[in-house]
């Protein structure tokens, strides 16, 4: 079974998800220790009530906003309460300190600890093939790999070649974000 699914973020305010063609939609919530996007719980509410499958995550280190990964997990969790138990809980990893693994395991953990849900990782290939995750792949934290084949809008997913992964063996891909949506 493949689902399609689609990552948004503040560009695409206004997203009508019952005109996108996707299975499951996954929202950023916020990023570092201070930001939090202000279309969120919009975009949520939309794609909820067309039924999509739901996930939130939050983007590690936001420029001018780098937390310790408590801060960072404390503020995002703080910001998604009212989604816990109804949506995935994501770590986005593709930020400065991309090649810091534990700060993403303890991040991972933090969330684990207090949630008693265990976050995704998300990152793309380049990073993935660039750093040693085992101990993230090793503690049973699955992994969301984006796939930036193309641009277009509303077309849903198209399975890309698979990347490989020495850590990770059953893998979660999504489309671009639809920009003009």
């Amino acid at each position: 079974m493949v689902l399609n699914g689609v990552d948004v973020a503040s560009w695409q305010a206004g997203i009508d998800f019952s005109k996108i063609a996707c299975d499951f939609a996954i929202i950023k919530a916020t990023g570092g220790k201070s930001y939090v996007n202000p279309h969120c719980d919009t975009q949520y509410q939309s794609a909820k009530k067309s039924g999509k499958l739901l996930g939130v995550y939050h983007y590690a280190h936001e420029s001018g906003m780098e937390g310790t990964a408590a801060q960072e997990a404390q503020f995002f969790l703080d910001n998604v309460k009212g989604y816990i138990g109804e949506a995935i809980l994501i770590l986005d990893w593709e930020s400065s300190n991309k090649g810091d693994v534990a700060w993403a395991k303890a991040w991972l953990d933090y969330v684990y600890a207090k949630t008693g849900i265990r976050p995704l990782f998300y990152t793309y290939t380049g990073v993935l093939n660039s750093y040693n995750f085992s101990s993230i792949a090793n503690a049973n934290y699955g992994l969301w790999i984006a796939n930036y084949g193309t641009d277009a809008a509303i077309n849903g997913f198209k399975q890309p070649s698979g990347p490989v992964s020495p850590y990770w063996t059953c893998l979660l891909y999504t489309s671009p974000s639809p920009r003009d949506a």
